[in-house]
């Protein structure tokens, strides 16, 4: 278990950019430009109330009024319900980020030491390419999201704290109680969480091909990680005529970020998400895939690491 630490040590010490100083830099973007958000908002209130002023100069509370049509639907001191979309569209923000910066990890992963020839030392490690090849893959599923979902929550945590300061006591504008927000917050962050690795498992065979790439190529990984499913694409086009590939390979895709975004948006849908992926013919194919690629890549890493 030391040795497999140490393996995702190793990869967070290599891509300390991507793993670790992204999500912090992301992070401030966005809470940036949440405070930057607020003054269109504030501009707009001011002006709605100080239409309403003019029209009943013996009122001098208008505040609550912008959630007017908000309350003839849900009681807006208790039920924090709508705060869930701007959780997750912050939280999807991180998982977009996340994923591209993993197909470039994983594709990049096995080739980058054959290239600079320091395969040489890892190889002198008492480590098993097997152990490499999964501590590389651990780092990139798990590690790697586990920063950025503490990044995340770090800005969603500040997303609410904003929305608290300015409609509360800034516009005395009625928002949900302490602890409904808190319990929302805590929901949708473990709906982040749930959600990622349900998602983290559809895309096990996609992460897999980019590391059998990179360990395959002798040059341009993310040429044949790319250019192999576009080729597959087109010459059924061209040969039977049909695009079942293409749809396999969108499905496939499609139906990861579906079930994350489903999960994000309401925690009580996982049951039936899971049903449905674990019934998916679809699913296990996949990881079937998953498991033959991985076991090619370690068969590669262990026979040619030449450059």
């Amino acid at each position: 278990m030391r040795k497999f630490s140490t393996q995702i040590k190793r990869e967070f010490w290599e891509c300390r950019t991507s793993f670790i100083k992204a999500p912090m830099v992301t992070a401030g973007i966005l809470i940036g430009l949440l405070l930057l958000g607020i003054a269109p908002w504030h501009h707009r209130i001011a002006g709605l109330i100080e239409r309403q002023q003019m029209a009943h100069p013996q009122v001098s509370v208008f505040g609550s009024d912008v959630f007017s049509e908000l309350s003839k639907h849900q009681n807006v001191t208790t039920d924090a319900g709508y705060l869930v979309h701007g959780f997750a569209a912050v939280y999807t923000i991180f998982a977009l980020i996340l994923l591209l910066v993993l197909a470039f990890y994983f594709t990049d992963t096995l080739y980058s030491d054959r290239r600079d020839q320091s395969i040489l030392f890892w190889k002198s490690m008492p480590v098993s390419e097997r152990d490499t090849i999964l501590g590389k893959l651990a780092a990139g599923v798990v590690g790697a999201p586990a920063i950025y979902a503490g990044a995340a929550l770090a800005t969603g945590a500040a997303f609410l704290l904003i929305f608290v300061v300015y409609a509360g006591f800034i516009w005395n504008i009625p928002v949900p109680a302490a602890g409904a927000m808190v319990g929302t917050f805590f929901t949708c962050g473990l709906g982040l969480v749930l959600g990622w690795l349900l998602m983290a498992a559809w895309y096990l065979p996609i992460f897999c091909w980019l590391m059998f790439c990179s360990a395959f190529v002798r040059k341009a990984p993310f040429l044949m990680a790319l250019g192999g499913p576009l080729a597959l694409i087109v010459l059924e086009k061209w040969v039977l005529g049909s695009h079942h590939a293409f749809q396999i390979i969108g499905s496939h895709i499609a139906a990861g970020f579906y079930h994350f975004q489903l999960v994000i948006n309401n925690l009580s849908a996982l049951p039936d998400q899971l049903m449905a992926t674990v019934s998916a013919l679809q699913f296990w194919l996949g990881l079937v895939a998953a498991g033959a690629l991985l076991s090619a890549s370690v068969w590669m890493r262990a026979n040619r690491w030449e450059i």
